[in-house]
C-alpha cells in the first residue's frame, strides 16, 4: 500500500484531509515534555502527519512515521480517533526485514484498536508478542505510545486547519539535496 491509498482508507467517509505543518504547530517546549514522556526524541521531518474532519468538525489525525525494527525501518500509518485519542486504524506500509511479517496480519493488528494513552500495552496483559517479530512489536508499541503523546500535547486541542498552499512541504529527498 501507497502512501495516497493509506491515506484513502485512513479518511474515508468524506473527510476533508489537510497535511499538517509539524514544525509550524509543535510547540518547542511541549515537544521537550513530550519527548521526555515517550523517551526518545521526536523526529519530525521523517513523519507526514494528517487532520481528518467533516462539517468543520476534527475527526482524527493519521501520521506516516518510520520505526527500526530489527535491521530496517519499518514505514507505517497510524490513525488516531478525536476526541478520545484512540487508535482507530494501523496499517504497515512498507515492511523490509525478511522475518516477522506476521507484524501485518489480522491479529496481532487488531489487539491494538481502540488502545489510549492510558491503556497499559504490556506483553502479557493486554499486548500478544509475536515470535520472531519480538523487536518489530516492541517498536511498534513504542510508536503507538509516540503517537498517543503526541495526541494529547500537540493535536488534541487543534482547530480545523486551513489548507496549506501547494508546495508547502519539501520531501524528504529535496531538503537532504539542498543540505
Amino acid at each position: 500500500m501507497n502512501e495516497d491509498q493509506a491515506i484513502s482508507i485512513a479518511f474515508a467517509g468524506g473527510e476533508r484531509v489537510v497535511r499538517m505543518d509539524l514544525d509550524a504547530l509543535i510547540d518547542p517546549a511541549k515537544r521537550l515534555a513530550t519527548e521526555r514522556d515517550v523517551g526518545f526524541a521526536l523526529v519530525l521531518d521523517e513523519m507526514k502527519c494528517y487532520q481528518g474532519s467533516k462539517a468543520g468538525r476534527v475527526l482524527a489525525y493519521a501520521c506516516i512515521d518510520n520505526v527500526i525494527g530489527r535491521y530496517k525501518p519499518i514505514t507505517f500509518m497510524v490513525k488516531i480517533g478525536h476526541p478520545g485519542g484512540e487508535l482507530a486504524w494501523y496499517e504497515i506500509l512498507v515492511y523490509r526485514e525478511l522475518v516477522g511479517s506476521s507484524s501485518r496480519a489480522g491479529p496481532f493488528r487488531q489487539q491494538f484498536i481502540g488502545k489510549t494513552l492510558a491503556s497499559p500495552l504490556k506483553y502479557g496483559q493486554d499486548i500478544r508478542i509475536i515470535a520472531g517479530a519480538t523487536l518489530t512489536s516492541d517498536h511498534l508499541v513504542d510508536a503507538f505510545r509516540k503517537h498517543f503523546h503526541l495526541y494529547k500535547s500537540h493535536f488534541k486541542t487543534l482547530p480545523v486547519l486551513p489548507e496549506l498552499p501547494p508546495g508547502h512541504f519539501k520531501e524528504k529527498s529535496e531538503v537532504r539535496m539542498m543540505r
